[in-house]
């Protein structure tokens, strides 16, 4: 490695870098080469040089703790280690925890409401003293979620299926953000339309929303087609991005957990989050080369379905769109 290391600005997307990832990244210098010392150099503006002193002189920004003193965190790191049969029993349980970073520090936990909270979500069963991971552990696990929110999504799922509103977008967008740890907190002093449609629209569908998971519910509304969202493009992509991960664990509890019998429900779904559209124009969007604005543009003339293609040729050659005509007139010829 080189013995040298410089770093140029201490801010990220406009955030300041914490002083520990500074630090880190200072100790690449001086690693294998031999010698006693590295350099680091950090090329800061004149007004930043003191703040970042102060940053990297404070102790305090250098502490290190471990997580698993809070229930729900400590339940989490349980949970894998009992799904691959390192945990079998509260005896093992404890063996486990201490040797963890956080015995180490002195630490100490209640290590049965931590299986109580895997119990309750039914990611866990305990038979006669020994504790069985479920199909939801199995899943929870599998895909690094928390077990808490993948029962969430299971008994938000099985409620609008039982309630007939899976062709209600608001009602999906409620189901997947209705959670307990999955939530992004973000502004919405921007979006009150976006919130108060938000609000409206599960409202009068007679749907409960959780505190702390309204911003998450706008964001997955707006994917869905619905309200327009200011100054929010990267939050909507981050979860765009994760909704493959959740998709997966939501066929997995389809399959294993709940049977729903909704696969074909899930594929649309994706259709829906990749195009950031309605549901009412998933059909069209499946067909290659017709994507959200194309696919808006059939239904503003009437096209519901591919099936109707035929029959409004002129309607389409009237759009003036060379592109989707040709793209039409190949599906046509396909089938």
């Amino acid at each position: 490695m080189a013995d040298r290391v410089v770093i140029v600005g201490v801010k990220c997307a406009g955030s300041k870098v914490p002083a520990s990832t500074l630090k880190q990244m200072a100790g690449r210098a001086g690693r294998v080469q031999g010698g006693d010392e590295g350099h680091a150099h950090y090329v800061v503006g004149m007004s930043e040089i003191d703040e970042l002193k102060e940053d990297l002189e404070n102790e305090d920004n250098f502490a290190v703790s471990s997580v698993l003193g809070f229930k729900e965190e400590l339940s989490f790191h349980l949970l894998p280690e009992i799904v691959n049969l390192k945990i079998t029993n509260y005896e093992t349980a404890l063996i486990w925890y201490k040797r963890s970073f956080h015995s180490f520090l002195g630490g100490k936990v209640n290590l049965k409401k931590a299986i109580d909270v895997l119990i309750d979500c039914e990611s866990i069963i305990e038979n006669n003293g020994r504790l069985v991971p479920t199909p939801l552990g199995n899943i929870a696990s599998q895909l690094y979620f928390h077990p808490e929110d993948v029962k969430c999504w299971e008994e938000n799922f099985s409620y609008i299926f039982e309630s007939e509103l899976e062709d209600k977008d608001y009602a999906i967008a409620w189901a997947l953000s209705n959670v307990i740890h999955d939530r992004k907190q973000i502004n919405l002093q921007d979006n009150h339309r976006a919130l108060q449609m938000y609000k409206d629209e599960t409202g009068s569908q007679g749907l409960y929303i959780e505190d702390g998971t309204y911003s998450s519910g706008v964001i997955w509304g707006n994917i869905l087609g619905g309200a327009h969202l200011s100054k929010m493009n990267h939050e909507v992509r981050i979860a765009q991005s994760e909704f493959s991960r959740i998709c997966r664990a939501l066929k997995l509890i389809n399959a294993k957990s709940a049977f729903w019998n909704k696969t074909d429900f899930f594929d649309n779904l994706s259709v829906q989050v990749r195009y950031r559209i309605s549901n009412n124009l998933v059909n069209l969007c499946k067909i290659d080369g017709i994507g959200k604005t194309c696919a808006m543009s059939l239904y503003n003339i009437g096209i519901r379905e591919p099936c109707e293609f035929k029959d409004k040729m002129s309607d389409v050659e009237s759009l003036g769109n060379l592109k989707l005509l040709n793209t039409i007139k190949r599906y046509n010829n396909g089938i």
